[in-house]
């Protein structure tokens, strides 16, 4: 090897590890648990198609908002036109755009029981009541920090259908999760494939759901070399999801290594529950391997993580 082919086998060796600067067939969008339920009050767009015919009785303020879902993010409503743009950019170039669901039966495990408490769930709090019996669950109960939550994201409801406004294309690979009311998902891993069609709102009993034809499947399926990573909610489902992906997450799933060789957790398309638990998730998944991508514009966000085109210099010796 001549040396001055050196430049430019360094230079491919950048560009294998930032990737390029386009977005291709091996990127991808995942975005977790966008869902009525989990969005603050909305104003309705009257320039936007909505994705679904939104009843009357789901709005408020003379019909120009929508009403505050059960366990509302604050901000939720902010990633939505993010999304989209991200959505719109990685369609046109053929990308992955994939997305998870919250899909719970009424008597799910990790609803507050009737007249019980809400939140952080103490020791004797447990002991008194039904809980979610999932590794993760288990391992929250041992710590201390076992949670449980209003009623949300109900399958067949309102609740758990995607935000009306937000752009949800027909080739949307969707994956629900949490449909056994014995076991919780804060997890995307933990979800099924939908066999159902666009707009993926009707109810999927278990027997329909392909467990095996999972994320981790479908990753590895199409080869995904960059993952993006929006939704709700940062501290949770998020945190949950984007660890489990990089390998760090509950040993239980048996994943120990990357899933994907780069993952990015878009800043601006996220939103959490509580600042504090935010901000520490965040700096978890950082640790883990995540990479933070500010920007609302993809290609703007895309031109901060790329490997310009190689041009070789001039009288290269190759």
């Amino acid at each position: 090897m001549v040396l001055s082919s050196v430049p430019i086998l360094l230079a491919l060796a950048c560009v294998a590890l930032a990737g390029p600067c386009v977005f291709t067939e091996r990127d991808a969008l995942l975005v977790i648990d966008v869902q009525n339920d989990f969005m603050e009050e909305t104003a309705i767009r009257t320039d936007w198609t909505p994705l679904y015919k939104i009843p009357e009785k789901m709005k408020t303020s003379g019909g120009t908002r929508l009403v505050r879902g059960s366990l509302a993010v604050n901000g939720s409503s902010e990633i939505i036109p993010v999304i989209n743009d991200w959505t719109h950019e990685l369609l046109h170039s053929r990308s992955i755009i994939m997305h998870s669901l919250d899909w719970h039966e009424p008597d799910h495990c990790s609803f507050c029981p009737s007249g019980g408490v809400c939140g952080p769930q103490s020791a004797s709090d447990v002991a008194a009541g039904a809980h979610c019996i999932d590794p993760v669950s288990l391992a929250d109960i041992r710590a201390g920090r076992y949670m449980q939550w209003p009623s949300h994201c109900i399958a067949r409801e309102f609740g758990a259908r995607f935000h009306p406004f937000m752009a949800v294309p027909t080739t949307a690979i969707v994956f629900k999760k949490g449909f056994n009311s014995s076991l919780d998902s804060y997890s995307a891993i933990d979800g099924g494939l939908s066999l159902e069609t666009y707009p993926f709102d009707r109810y999927d009993p278990p027997s329909e759901l392909h467990e095996q034809r999972s994320l981790a499947h479908t990753l590895a399926a199409h080869h995904i070399d960059r993952l993006f990573v929006a939704g709700l909610a940062t501290d949770y489902c998020i945190r949950n999801s984007v660890l489990d992906i990089l390998g760090k997450g509950a040993a239980a799933l048996g994943i120990t290594q990357p899933l994907v060789p780069k993952l990015y957790l878009l800043t601006d398309a996220v939103r959490g529950i509580d600042p504090a638990s935010t901000a520490a998730a965040i700096s978890e998944m950082a640790a883990a391997g995540a990479e933070l991508l500010p920007g609302q514009k993809p290609l703007e966000a895309l031109a901060t993580i790329c490997t310009p085109p190689l041009q070789a210099p001039p009288h290269a010796d190759l």
